[in-house]
């Protein structure tokens, strides 16, 4: 046997409209976490805007688990190999140069080879193991935003182990059943509540009874329901898309039930999703081809912005101009500044690194399978 190819794995179709939303659900990270530099003198504009920006993240999640749910996955080995490579060589590269970038810029006189707490904090969060049981549902990660990326990587771990097995559904809703239920159910009270967690002793643990994750399980279910989802008045389907949207909008600035949770901002979100989902597999609406690219590179927006960020604030810091670093023009130039250097680190990084690594390893372990028979 050899490893499996690209033709092994079938995606009925590409959902643009939940691609853009991805880069919606960057920008709305983006935005949270600049609000106070769009604040006025007199007036808290930013925060007023962009408070509930941060559950751009639950948005995140429930796509991730949708997108993993879309494939047809082949069982065995050889897809679950060609399934963990994929996901290692989109998600490393990029995460460890951003981690260590970030180091240089944060930390003043870091060094790359070291036995200093920092590097421990940093080979700890590049293995994806969270550097602190308190603070749910974050836990800690050397680059900030890096804490979602321990939860993706986790999912991704379990889909990547119900592939081995002839029906990856059973062994997904068993294997987060045990996490999300009967774990929690035995040693604490049940919450669907993301901020409280369970603070056990163990990181890994806490991940996985974190109940943000039942983001992704429905996003991927959804994915399976759009599958057999029947076509119906397209009219229909586009109200549907247009409330949910409405309500999605309304809650955000409203701050009525916003959170990571499943049960908060997840719930609009998920509904929204179904919607935009099914109305495009069947009436294929054209998507405006600028918030699908900002989709293609909201990997690169999300890890990179707070580094922008930092580095601009450390310059201006540095050039004596702290009277600079607040304002509506500031706020939009770090966001403009971001966008554009994703975009490079998209084409570099993730189209040609990753590429690379993702190829290499593929061949790599296709040819040790292929002399192992």
């Amino acid at each position: 046997m050899f490893l499996a190819t690209d033709q092994t794995v079938k995606i009925n179709t590409r959902y643009d409209s939940i691609q853009a939303l991805r880069g919606i659900a960057a920008l709305l990270v983006v935005f949270f976490h600049f609000r106070s530099l769009f604040n006025l003198p007199n007036y808290p504009l930013g925060d007023n805007l962009f408070s509930y920006g941060g559950t751009g993240v639950a948005l995140f999640f429930i796509i991730s688990g949708f997108v993993m749910g879309l494939p047809d996955y082949r069982p065995g080995l050889n897809s679950m190999l060609e399934f963990s490579i994929k996901r290692i060589a989109r998600i490393v590269p990029l995460y460890l140069i951003a981690s260590i970038a970030w180091c240089y810029v944060t930390i003043p006189d870091f060094r790359l080879i070291s036995t200093s707490q920092d590097n421990i904090e940093l080979i700890k969060s590049l293995f994806f193991y969270p550097l602190s049981n308190d603070h749910a549902p974050m836990y800690g990660a050397k680059l900030f935003v890096g804490w979602t990326l321990n939860y993706e990587i986790f999912f991704y771990g379990i889909v990547a182990l119900s592939i081995l097995f002839k029906f990856p559904k059973l062994v997904i809703l068993l294997f987060f059943g045990t996490t999300l239920i009967i774990i929690p159910f035995y040693f604490r009270d049940i919450t669907l509540s993301p901020y409280l967690g369970y603070k056990f002793n163990s990181g890994y643990l806490n991940i996985a009874t974190n109940p943000i994750i039942w983001n992704f399980i429905v996003g991927f279910f959804i994915a399976k329901l759009v599958k057999i989802l029947p076509k119906i008045n397209q009219e229909l389907i586009f109200s549907l898309c247009l409330i949910s949207g409405f309500l999605v909008f309304w809650q955000m600035f409203s701050g009525y039930g916003t959170g990571h949770g499943i049960t908060q901002s997840g719930a609009g979100f998920a509904v929204m999703i179904t919607a935009f989902a099914w109305y495009e597999k069947y009436y294929s609406p054209k998507i405006n081809k600028h918030l699908v690219y900002l989709g293609n590179i909201s990997f690169s927006i999300y890890i990179w912005h707070f580094i922008v960020h930092s580095f601009f604030e450390d310059l201006f810091l540095r050039m004596g101009m702290r009277n600079y670093l607040y304002g509506f023009l500031y706020g939009t130039s770090m966001v403009t500044i971001t966008i554009i250097f994703s975009r490079y680190s998209y084409i570099l990084i993730e189209e040609k690194i990753s590429n690379f690594i993702k190829k290499w390893m593929l061949k790599l372990v296709q040819r040790k399978l292929t002399n192992g028979v």
